[in-house]
């Protein structure tokens, strides 16, 4: 069995849940924005959609709602998987209709695909396949690794090149703050979290192979920049602090008021000098994966955001 065929094995072998998070992170890494999860349909599992901005050759850039699908099957799918799916997705008033699978279509129902497409029929369908999973993973390390789905993660030298640097990136912003009088608490507090997260995830892929829950927060750290309503709730102690520091540096904001519901944590910035971070900045998108966490921003509230951590092993 050679490397794709292992990974593409592994992929199978993830639970549902697993799976969709999988493709949760690779749609997020693609680029897609303001992912978010629907209520689960009928077959108990869970649909996404996000928008997806295509650029023509004038320069003129337009926003496509796709709805985005997630099979983990044994066998090839039926046009009946998709033809159930195609309603939910028109309902949304989605263009695009994603099916991301571990498998194939079936040949009849690449046919049936294709005539769809070429009628210009709404949705357009599209097919994420198994095969495609393995030449992306190779390039997203941090997300291959985090689901265990290569050997020996920590001997790739790419895996966390981009944490690493970050954290060296807010370790000297520290110390120019520190030389020249500013407030170095964003860079600082920042650095020593990520650190700790660093080094708790290279251990996880030393002991397990994969990343995996750590020690749950029994509060909010303690950081005299926060206010906090209500009670915190099955979030790894690591990933929170990481988490907090990391919106502050980001957003170069100087005080948050964090509301702690249902498992999540609800974040509103007072007047955050760069907003850009939620959903552009590389660099924290790449703080998710290692925080095994998904952001939401809160529809209707400027400057306010929501984070879920996972807690699937």
């Amino acid at each position: 069995m050679n490397e794709s065929e292992k990974i593409i094995s592994r992929i199978s072998n993830l639970s549902a849940r697993e799976f969709e998070n999988l493709v949760f992170d690779c749609m997020r890494a693609i680029g897609v924005k303001n992912l978010i999860w629907r209520t689960p349909g009928p077959d108990g599992g869970r649909d996404m959609e996000g928008q997806v901005y295509v650029r023509d050759i004038s320069g003129h850039e337009e926003s496509q709602l796709w709805y985005i699908e997630c099979k983990r099957y044994s066998t090839s799918i039926n046009w009946n998987v998709i033809w159930k799916k195609i309603a939910a997705a028109d309902s949304r008033g989605a263009d695009v209709l994603l099916i991301a699978t571990n498998n194939n279509p079936s040949p009849s129902t690449e046919n049936r695909i294709s005539n769809w497409n070429r009628k210009k029929r709404k949705p357009s369908l599209r097919v994420w396949r198994g095969y495609q999973f393995p030449p992306f993973l190779r390039s997203n390390t941090t997300i291959s690794a985090s689901y265990g789905l290569v050997d020996d993660p920590l001997s790739d030298t790419t895996l966390s090149v981009q944490l690493s640097t970050v954290i060296a990136s807010m370790a000297q912003s520290a110390y120019s703050s520190h030389i020249f009088g500013q407030d170095k608490s964003f860079a600082l507090e920042a650095a020593a979290s990520l650190s700790e997260l660093y080094v708790h995830r290279l251990s996880d892929l030393k002991n397990y192979g994969k990343f995996v829950v750590g020690p749950q927060a029994l509060a909010i750290p303690d950081f005299d920049w926060i206010d906090v309503r209500g009670r915190i709730d099955n979030w790894e102690e690591v990933s929170l602090r990481a988490i907090l520091t990391g919106v502050r540096y980001f957003s170069q904001c100087d005080h948050i008021c964090l509301t702690a519901e249902n498992g999540s944590i609800i974040l509103n910035l007072d007047e955050p000098r760069y907003w850009g971070f939620l959903e552009y900045n590389s660099s924290f998108l790449e703080l998710l994966v290692w925080a095994r966490c998904e952001m939401v921003q809160v529809e209707g509230m400027d400057e306010t955001v929501k984070f879920i951590q996972r807690n699937e092993t």
